[in-house]
């Protein structure tokens, strides 16, 4: 968990601390914090000094009239004068450094045991670097969304659209989505399709990137907006993104589809998922553009509603 400022967290990093000068590593700590990329970014946002943004003078006046056993208790009066004298910013970089990097090991560090080893290492070994995709904050994304793509049961068609629904949340600066579908497809022997995945949205290349893994099946989705809006640092939230998307499943060719996704004003519990016609009223000049459709062939096309 990242830096909150909660009580646990105060004590969890004076005891951190109190490992590092047992062995006379509070020098090494200030070299670390300085190097680390991450922390550096941070630290110019903090307005503090990029190559010594914690100084080892004020890691030692931190726990300096502790008692010098890590184990030893923390007195409720300590812990409240740490609170409120000790800078926020500095006690958070410290903190998330701590955490996060494993040059400087103490009892904060808690790489995700669930991983292979191999991974857990490459995940600790470039920690700053995989982190840094996540450090935009995407919170404007919030809220449920009508996706919209060219139907993937019939791949070869740009007269039907699969409409899917799309939610974004943010807890903690980590922002995550899910994607459901439920429907039956006419076109596609009345197939019933249920479809939920799950994953990570971050930001990198210039592009929104959403990565999932079926929930109900193996199978991976890769969603890369390249257009918004609005601004993601702006004052309302965005209301419209679009860009390529590609599902993977099964040892096939796998395609790519663009998408729409619109911000709906409906609960996501509420959204209908179906298969409609490239003619449907939702779909402006923009968006029958950025889906390459082509209407001429609703005749044919047997909507499917969502159950």
């Amino acid at each position: 968990m990242s830096w909150e400022g909660t009580d646990d967290q105060h004590r969890a990093l004076l005891t951190a601390l109190r490992e590092v000068r047992s062995k006379n590593g509070l020098g090494h700590l200030e070299t670390s914090l300085g190097r680390d990329p991450r922390t550096r970014d941070r630290a110019h946002a903090l307005q503090l000094h990029k190559d010594r943004p914690v100084h080892r003078t004020t890691l030692f006046r931190w726990i300096k009239n502790l008692d010098s056993n890590p184990a030893a208790p923390i007195s409720d009066e300590y812990l409240t004068w740490f609170k409120l004298d000790a800078k926020y910013g500095r006690k958070q970089l410290v903190y998330d450094f701590l955490t996060q990097s494993a040059e400087v090991r103490t009892s904060l560090f808690k790489p995700v045991s669930a991983f292979p080893k191999g991974l857990s290492d490459y995940l600790v070994a470039d920690a700053s670097r995989l982190a840094k995709p996540f450090d935009k904050d995407l919170s404007k994304l919030d809220g449920a969304f009508e996706l919209y793509r060219p139907a993937w049961t019939t791949p070869h068609r740009r007269d039907r659209v699969l409409v899917s629904k799309l939610l974004f949340a943010t807890e903690n600066g980590f922002t995550r989505f899910r994607e459901e579908q439920d429907y039956i497809d006419p076109e596609f022997q009345n197939a019933r399709v249920r479809e939920t995945d799950e994953g990570a949205v971050f930001f990198t290349a210039a592009n929104i990137i959403l990565m999932g893994f079926g929930m109900n099946e193996e199978r991976v989705k890769l969603y890369a907006a390249s257009s918004w809006f609005s601004s993601l640092s702006g004052e309302l939230p965005v209301t419209r993104l679009s860009g390529s998307m590609m599902g993977v499943s099964g040892r096939r060719d796998q395609k790519g589809y663009p998408f729409v996704a619109v911000r709906s004003p409906k609960a996501f519990g509420d959204i209908t998922t179906e298969i409609v016609s490239a003619s449907d009223p939702r779909f402006d000049d923009e968006t029958m553009a950025s889906l390459r459709l082509d209407a001429s062939r609703q005749d044919s096309v047997s909507p499917a509603h969502g159950l």
